[in-house]
């Protein structure tokens, strides 16, 4: 009869030995998400597409919104005037074709408008003036 609570009695004694899940002791099996902007003052950067920011003291969020939406993203850096990614949801909305493609002989790459023209390059450094706006957006499919 003794040899028969004696499995009962080692599964109990080692599940009460156990009482946290976390390697801490505080029973948390949640880690702290470095990667959050939660601290960040601008709501929009709480968004999930959007990465780690690096500085907040010489890079300047910018967002751009469409219909009520955010389009898309880019953190720039205001010491090396470039784009550090870009970032975007895509929504049903955003994937429709609302216009072609935009093309010109002159601009075909313009400067963001919302960034201050004290951190824009005069001139394009590389001659590639595709790598001044630094957004990739997937074109919608038809």
């Amino acid at each position: 009869m003794k040899l028969k609570i004696l499995p009962f009695l080692f599964l109990a004694l080692t599940m009460t030995a156990c009482g946290s899940d976390s390697s801490d002791g505080t029973g948390s099996n949640e880690s702290a998400n470095t990667n959050s902007n939660f601290a960040n003052a601008n709501p929009a950067t709480h968004r999930l597409e959007f990465p780690k920011l690096k500085d907040a003291t010489t890079n300047i969020v910018i967002v751009h919104n469409s219909g009520g939406e955010v389009n898309y993203s880019v953190e720039y850096d205001t010491n090396k005037k470039l784009s550090r990614w870009s970032c975007y949801e895509i929504y049903a909305s955003n994937r429709e074709t609302h216009t072609q493609r935009y093309h010109s002989d002159s601009n075909q790459y313009p400067q963001d408008p919302q960034l201050d023209s004290k951190y824009r390059w005069s001139t394009d450094p590389s001659g590639a003036a595709a790598t001044l706006t630094g957004t990739f957006v997937p074109l919608p499919t038809v």
